[in-house]
């Protein structure tokens, strides 16, 4: 299983959920992070090769394609998940991201919020992609003109010190926002960190959404809302698209594709 940081939230969660569904099934898994280096994605597969596993399970990242045509090439079981390669003939498990970011900042709309900044992460990927368009669809669909200020991107490979650092500076130099959407979970807890630096607080005239959620935001006072992504859903659809094509590898049986997209749910605090 390779993703890109076992240790967030999200990754972790359905690696463990995978992990005890495999072990039901005889097979064991072996996790690994690419941290968005695109070396060190290409190391794992060739290590993985080396040790000749089953099968894969990948969140994979822009370049990674040839690498899997060439597992795909050899009926080698590639499942991805979380986000697409453009071109890529994959059996995959997606959540719709579009539909997600959507919901939630037209929800931030209907509660009266006009300003509504989006903060999100500076990887080529395409789920993060995605959940720009929703943000950007809402905010047509409500006539209200996309503000570029209002967009903040950080870098995936700063500390969390500096994220909380570009954060608190963000939110000072545009003292106009009155809401704010996170792409990801751990850019929200950042956020958390920099609002209290600030003493800035959520309540009916700043509100905040996360992308993914977290037990954080359910124990914060007040609580905070936050799209929800369907990790039981996930872990189940790919564990048995991997042993669909386990169960083929042995045969001349023509290996057929699975794709699903999940929906995604807002959970309103």
């Amino acid at each position: 299983m390779i993703v890109e940081d076992i240790s967030n939230p999200f990754f972790a969660a359905i690696a463990r959920l995978i992990e005890d569904k495999a072990y039901k099934h005889g097979y064991k898994i072996i996790y690994s992070s690419t941290e968005n280096n695109l070396e060190k994605a290409k190391g794992l597969i060739r290590m993985f090769k080396s040790r000749q596993v089953d099968g894969y399970i990948i969140a994979p990242m822009v370049g990674m394609e040839e690498d899997i045509r060439e597992l795909l090439s050899d009926r080698t079981p590639v499942v991805v998940f979380d986000r697409h390669l453009p071109g890529l003939e994959v059996s995959s498990v997606l959540v719709d991201n579009v539909k997600g970011t959507y919901m939630a900042t037209d929800s931030l709309i209907h509660k009266g919020m006009k300003n509504i900044a989006f903060v999100t992460v500076d990887v080529d990927v395409e789920q993060i992609k995605d959940r720009y368009k929703g943000y950007e669809q809402a905010l047509k669909a409500n006539h209200i003109k996309l503000n570029k200020k209002l967009c903040k991107l950080i870098s995936f490979n700063n500390t969390a010190d500096e994220t909380t650092a570009e954060l608190t500076a963000f939110f000072t130099e545009n003292p106009e926002i009155d809401a704010v959407l996170f792409a990801t979970n751990y850019l929200a807890v950042r956020g958390l960190f920099s609002f209290r630096e600030m003493n800035k607080k959520l309540n009916g005239t700043f509100k905040m959404i996360a992308y993914d959620d977290h037990d954080i935001f359910k124990l914060h006072s007040p609580s905070i809302s936050a799209v929800d992504q369907p990790i039981e859903e996930i872990a189940e659809n790919v564990i048995n698209f991997v042993l669909k094509e386990l169960a083929l590898v042995d045969s001349f049986e023509k290996k057929e594709l699975n794709n699903i997209v999940l929906a995604s749910k807002l959970i309103e605090r």
